[in-house]
């Protein structure tokens, strides 16, 4: 398992709401994309949980850390015949 943590530095004030339900939605569509489905943000063990104060905004997701590793692989390194293979 791994846990990434995404924080927004900012004065979010009264726009608070709004930005999380932004980043909740920004969120959704890397997952939807066919590089959140190769890296398993897709399907996420736990989570997203987004929050926000005044000052930042925050998104936390936890995912299979093998699945991250091999997707990342698939995307940055992999030869056709392992892309193929996946």
């Amino acid at each position: 398992m791994l846990t990434l943590r995404v924080v927004l530095m900012g004065g979010w004030a009264r726009d608070a709401p709004e930005a999380v339900e932004r980043l909740r939605a920004a969120f959704g569509v890397l997952a939807e994309d066919p590089l959140g489905q190769v890296l398993g943000i897709d399907h996420p063990i736990d989570g997203p949980a987004v929050d926000a104060d005044d000052e930042c905004l925050r998104l936390e997701v936890t995912v299979d850390a093998a699945v991250l590793a091999r997707g990342i692989h698939v995307a940055a390194d992999a030869s056709v015949a392992e892309i193929m293979a996946y």
